[in-house]
């Protein structure tokens, strides 16, 4: 049964855009008032569509409108405002050490925030734009501080400072597509980051993690250490890549090498696995079948990884 749109006044929602080689994904969060100013986040509206995008000429502008408009359907609301996650060859990032003279003797708020504003500035080289900025680590006067140093008293607040850019020409193309599905654009968030807050735990983050958030044709990380994020990017190899490497190499269709590789593909053997055949049609002739071990297939894979 169709639902009636209700008016964006009348709730709280941020909606989220992930448009990657393969697939576009939207997401619909209504937001309700928790304690100490944080939100309850609950996914009311869910979108995807992959088809196309691998073609010669794909219909992207299509995918991004048939997603939100599914999310939007799921939700019952319109949405004008999209959230979207820049993948990791897109960022620029770089560590840098900013030392702050303390007006009064006694840190604030304001003295993080402009820390914070520093390390980010000088993570966007020219052709780029600021995105984040995240403590590494605190001092007060060359002497170790906690991650919260407001209050303390001191002279000079030292701060290690990861900073997160994104090249203006990504920010262009991501304005102009949004704008040709009648949306604007919120801000754009470092991917990376992004599905490091939705699947990292905190212990993780402290003992160090590197997070791979493999694509079809790009695979980002992020890395982090003593509960910090230290390093994010990304590279040109992603899941695409190992599909084509099972298709030269058993002479099967695209399709089918796609699927034998979500089906049974791994980079780890296990007892028997020598003895477990797949078949794989040939290129040219469906009816002619050539068998391979899931053992041979992983062979494959490994090597990638």
């Amino acid at each position: 049964m169709a639902r009636d749109f209700k008016r964006s006044a009348d709730r709280k929602l941020v909606a989220a855009l992930d448009v990657g080689a393969s697939k576009v994904a939207c997401v619909i969060a209504q937001l309700a008032d928790a304690f100490d100013g944080e939100f309850e986040v609950d996914v009311v509206g869910v979108g995807q569509h992959g088809a196309g995008l691998r073609d010669k000429a794909p219909d992207i502008d299509g995918a991004v409108r048939a997603t939100v408009e599914a999310a939007e359907r799921m939700a019952g609301e319109r949405i004008r405002h999209v959230y979207v996650a820049a993948a990791g060859r897109s960022l620029t990032t770089r560590r840098v050490g900013v030392d702050l003279d303390i007006e009064g003797g006694v840190i604030t708020r304001e003295d993080i925030a402009d820390c914070l504003s520093q390390g980010s500035g000088a993570a966007a080289p020219e052709g780029a734009s600021a995105l984040h900025a995240f403590k590494i680590r605190f001092a007060v006067d060359g002497e170790p501080a906690p991650d919260d140093p407001v209050g303390l008293s001191g002279a000079v607040l030292n701060a290690e400072i990861f900073g997160v850019g994104v090249k203006n020409s990504y920010v262009a193309n991501v304005e102009s597509m949004v704008a040709r599905a009648s949306l604007e654009l919120e801000e754009i968030v470092a991917g990376p980051y992004a599905a490091s807050e939705a699947v990292l735990i905190d212990d993780e983050k402290e003992l160090g993690v590197l997070l791979l958030d493999i694509g079809a044709r790009s695979t980002s990380y992020a890395l982090f250490e003593r509960g910090a994020l230290v390093g994010c990017g990304g590279i040109g190899v992603g899941g695409e890549h190992i599909t084509r490497d099972v298709a030269q190499i058993f002479g099967s269709p695209i399709a089918h090498a796609e699927r034998m590789k979500t089906l049974h593909g791994s980079v780890l053997t296990g007892p028997g696995d020598e003895h477990r055949l797949l078949d794989f049609p040939q290129l040219g002739d469906d009816a002619e079948i050539a068998r391979h071990s899931k053992a041979e297939l992983a062979q494959v894979i490994a090597p990638r990884f």
